[in-house]
């Protein structure tokens, strides 16, 4: 886990949606300084999204607040050379803790909840960096930013990019900064926009995608089944994952 309580509260915040704006400032200078941050951000996901629990922020305080207490009580851990068994110290212990207080709290074969599976499914669109190139180097700003998961700061060049070039790939990654920052009605709005004057192509069932996800994480369920089925109806892309997502929400 990250190296410090600080680092850790920020990221339960986060994928918890309840970062105030300082906080924010904190969370995008960690993921663009620290690659381990960014590396324990993701595997912190992917503990979430693999168990399938719900209430997950709940349950990480209450794990570590089990932790602090225990830790409390024995004094300051020991390492037993002799036989090879020992107490590890900070988060290190706390996320294996983490780990056994979910599988003891939880039936982790109960039905994902939608937001569950968005935790599962969603990644962000990767950002293909011949991109930055062919824009002008103001234009580019808002595609560096968002390379760097700088999603915040990336919004507002993002949104003037659209305004000069609005090939349908920029819109792509204006709703995933959208999504990443969790304001999901503008994400849902721009990639609504974005199926309605597409065909099937590839770029069209990557907004439909995006826009299933978007549908599925604010519990639009009968909206986001009608546009997972069309893409589970179709070959291509996202054509698997949709089916699968389907048949959990069912």
């Amino acid at each position: 886990m990250p190296g410090s309580d600080k680092e850790y509260e920020i990221i339960i915040k986060y994928l918890d949606g309840n970062l105030d704006e300082e906080e924010k400032f904190s969370f995008d200078q960690l993921m663009e300084n620290s690659e381990e941050f960014r590396k324990e951000l993701r595997d912190t996901e992917e503990i979430i999204a693999t168990l399938k629990v719900s209430d997950r922020i709940h349950r990480f305080q209450k794990v570590k607040e089990a932790f602090t207490e225990f830790e409390s009580e024995h004094g300051k851990p020991v390492k037993n050379s002799g036989n090879g068994i020992y107490w590890l110290s900070g988060i290190a212990a706390s996320l294996a803790l983490l780990i056994l207080g979910y599988l003891y709290f939880f039936d982790v074969t109960n039905q994902a909840n939608s937001q569950e599976l968005y935790a599962q499914y969603y990644e962000v669109f990767p950002l293909d960096e011949g991109s930055i190139r062919n824009e002008e180097a103001d234009l580019a700003t808002g595609l560096q930013l968002y390379m760097k998961a700088q999603y915040s700061e990336a919004i507002p060049y993002l949104e003037d990019l659209i305004g000069q070039n609005n090939a349908i790939i920029n819109s792509i990654y204006l709703s995933n900064a959208y999504l990443k920052t969790q304001e999901f009605e503008k994400a849902e709005q721009l990639l609504r926009n974005l199926d309605s004057q597409q065909q099937n192509t590839v770029m069209n069932r990557y907004t439909k995608w995006y826009l299933s996800l978007t549908l599925l994480v604010q519990d639009k369920i009968p909206e986001a089944k009608e546009s997972l089925k069309e893409l589970s109806e179709t070959s291509g892309i996202y054509q698997e994952e949709a089916s699968e997502i389907l048949i959990e929400v069912e």
